[in-house]
């Protein structure tokens, strides 16, 4: 087997030039996967909508240190702020739109796979880089849940992730690179708040295993000391005037502690979760490493060299990338889908590693033109169902109610009118998708409260109301003016908003 870096390398068919050439064609295939109707996509509900509505709140009141769903301080999303910075920054350049909320997702989700990629040419040469780099963009969990194309803080915290253990693992060539790999640890923790932990883990047992622990001097351990706290520091300090310990204590009290513990918000679920989540969103390539696993096991048992596999700093490093995650939100009471989101860069830089391995080691053309092969109809069969998702229609809970909010975004300035939510006389929350479509599309004030005596009271109202017989009855009895309609319903005024709504639909 081909195990030592420099023999791959040198073994390596892939010219620079080829390379690049080819690389560029797989450019164009992840632009495509990242950002192809990324606009297109319903809002969808909490994480990605409430991120939304703090980010569009920060600007309009131009204050940057807290966050608030609908202008009330926001204690439950438990977050430092650089998530709700960059999806601020993406309405600056995009607007107030979907494609602002999602698009620095998609660009750190890019500096993600050309991190993964290049760090793997350093070490395993061309061939791995574009294989590493293909298994990546076409890991559908990465790229379509909660990630990659989401207003979420996931992506960013993964690109921070990988970035922090990369740098760790360049540590062999210089101390320097300890000191970045801090600072990413700290950029982590103000994208994710705690979930940075299981980088802080990686580090210490990486420097544990490999004795470099022991090489460092003060000014080295001082060094990491800084750039691992200094940014946090700077944020708290920042933060500290507005609302003293309390989102801290908080932050501690239940975005730790309580979510470590115990069950929260009901996402129970046993040891085998994440084993689940791998063989649900990423079965063909998992399927792929573990017939790759095998093959290595079988040969290597077979020749008796099982202590001949490579156990350098890197090799434990991508295995800690993998394992340390996957262990420690695994214990952790609360499971969440995404939680293991950073480990899909090492699956894909040890998938590319032990195929590029199994091409080397193949004595015969035909054996390596079948190999090929089997790669290439995985790498087709996973990016068939991405094009497959995102030409198709795009479905959510509250997409219509999106859609007819939409429908009002060219008609005028609507941020003097309040909207109400009101589908059954008993229930007026209001989904947090729908409360950012209102602030995205009118500049919409919210009422929280959605019955129709709260909405006559007030003078400028509008009403969101569904399409059933009884609500049709209703329009007509208290004379209702529909200012936009779709299949899902109505959106209502009192009477004829005048210079506002430009344009008013009677009812049938």
């Amino acid at each position: 087997m081909v195990w030592n870096r420099e023999e791959m390398k040198r073994r390596d068919w892939l010219s620079d030039r080829t390379y690049f050439v080819l690389g560029g064609c797989l450019l164009v295939l992840i632009c495509f996967n990242l950002f192809y109707r990324l606009g297109a996509m319903p809002i969808e509900d909490w994480d990605e909508a409430r991120h939304g509505v703090s980010a569009y709140e920060m600007l309009r009141k131009g204050s940057y240190m807290i966050n608030t769903y609908n202008y009330h301080d926001d204690y439950w999303n438990l977050k430092p702020p650089l998530s709700f910075w960059s999806v601020a920054l993406g309405y600056k350049i995009a607007g107030f739109n979907p494609l602002g909320l999602r698009l620095f997702s998609a660009i750190a989700a890019l500096i993600t796979i050309a991190l993964t990629a290049l760090f793997t040419r350093y070490r395993y040469g061309n061939t791995a880089s574009l294989l590493s780099a293909a298994v990546l963009a076409t890991s559908s969990q990465f790229i379509l849940i909660h990630s990659a194309r989401a207003g979420d803080a996931d992506a960013l915290f993964v690109l921070w992730f990988t970035a922090a253990v990369i740098s760790l693992m360049l540590t062999e060539l210089h101390t320097r690179w300890l000191y970045v790999s801090g600072l990413m640890f700290s950029l982590a923790f103000l994208t994710k708040s705690w979930h940075a932990g299981v980088i802080l883990m990686i580090i210490v047992l990486f420097m544990l295993l490999t004795r470099r622990i022991f090489q460092l001097n003060l000014r080295n351990v001082l060094g990491f000391i800084a750039a691992s706290v200094v940014p946090v520091a700077v944020w708290l300090g920042l933060r500290f005037p507005y609302d003293k310990f309390t989102f801290i204590k908080e932050m501690i009290r239940y975005d730790l502690l309580t979510r470590a513990s115990s069950t929260i918000e009901g996402h129970a679920n046993g040891p085998t979760y994440y084993l689940h989540i791998l063989r649900v969103f990423h079965t063909k390539w998992s399927l792929a490493l573990f017939l790759i696993v095998l093959y290595y096991t079988f040969v290597m048992l077979r020749r008796r060299t099982l202590r001949h596999l490579p156990l350098d700093s890197f090799t434990l490093g991508t295995a800690l990338w993998i394992a340390v995650p996957f262990a420690m939100f695994t214990a952790a009471s609360t499971k969440l889908m995404w939680y293991i989101l950073p480990i899909y860069p090492p699956l894909a830089i040890v998938t590319a590693f032990l195929f590029t391995g199994m091409l080397h080691a193949m004595s015969r053309q035909g054996f390596r033109a079948a190999l090929a092969a089997a790669f290439a109809s995985v790498f087709i069969l996973t990016q068939t169902y991405i094009v497959r998702t995102l030409t198709g229609s795009f479905t959510s809970a509250h997409g219509a109610e999106q859609a007819l909010l939409r429908q009002i975004q060219e008609q005028g300035d609507y941020s003097a009118y309040t909207l109400f939510y009101y589908e059954h006389p008993d229930t007026g929350n209001v989904p947090q998708s729908v409360m950012l479509a209102s602030k995205l599309y009118g500049n919409l004030k919210v009422s929280e409260k959605g019955t129709l005596e709260d909405f006559h009271k007030e003078s400028l109202g509008l009403l969101l109301l569904p399409r059933t017989a009884g609500n049709d009855t209703l329009i007509t009895g208290e004379k209702l003016s529909i200012v936009e309609s779709n299949s899902w319903g109505y959106l209502l005024a009192k009477n004829n908003p005048g210079n506002h709504i430009s344009k008013v639909k009677q009812a049938q």
